[in-house]
């Protein structure tokens, strides 16, 4: 496994690299993200914080969680892979967030945009799982259930790019059971 250092070297050398030509896919951009990915199998925190990091470096100068940030179509596949360590670190509101930025980038492939997508999906979907209390159903169940039906409608849009996911229908049968969950917890 590569480094923190070696890693955020070859962030920093993709990132200007991608600032200064007007590549769509810059040198050593898609070796980061790979990088990042396998990181992210084993330590989602330390991968959170190198794509902070990265995006540190990116012009124009600002935060990409930041109100009115518009990203481009690279930004749009590191924030993919940020949204994915907020998720798997169970920080689902910080990944909520980074995906609605995400989900507004300028000329955005469409996979990006189906897989944004889908993790949205599994966000809300994970993010459900503990927030309902039995003694208190007329208060927390309404609020997962908006949850759940907004990965609904996630699952629905990614599926209407027509890009093949693999994991769709996994996505799909976790929504699922979580309706049952949440159903046999409080019934309407």
């Amino acid at each position: 496994m590569l480094s923190r250092r070696t890693l955020a070297l070859l962030a920093v050398a993709a990132l200007a690299s991608a600032a200064e030509d007007a590549q769509p896919k810059p040198p050593g951009l898609s070796e980061f993200r790979k990088d990042v990915r396998t990181l992210l199998a084993s330590q989602p925190a330390q991968a959170a914080k190198l794509l902070k990091e990265a995006f540190a470096k990116l012009p124009p100068a600002g935060d990409a969680e930041e109100e009115g940030y518009s990203p481009t179509q690279e930004h749009a596949d590191l924030l993919s892979d940020l949204a994915e360590a907020y998720l798997r670190s169970k920080q689902y509101e910080q990944a909520l967030k980074v995906i609605d930025v995400a989900l507004g980038a300028r000329d955005s492939p469409i996979r990006t945009r189906a897989m944004l997508l889908q993790t949205q999906a599994r966000t809300l979907i994970s993010g459900s799982a503990k927030r309902v209390d039995v003694s208190r159903c007329d208060e927390t169940a309404p609020a997962v259930r908006e949850w759940l039906n907004a990965a609904q409608k996630a699952v629905e849009l990614a599926q209407a790019t027509g890009v093949e996911l693999p994991d769709l229908p996994t996505v799909r049968r976790r929504l699922k059971r979580q309706r049952v969950r949440i159903a046999d917890a409080c019934p309407d």
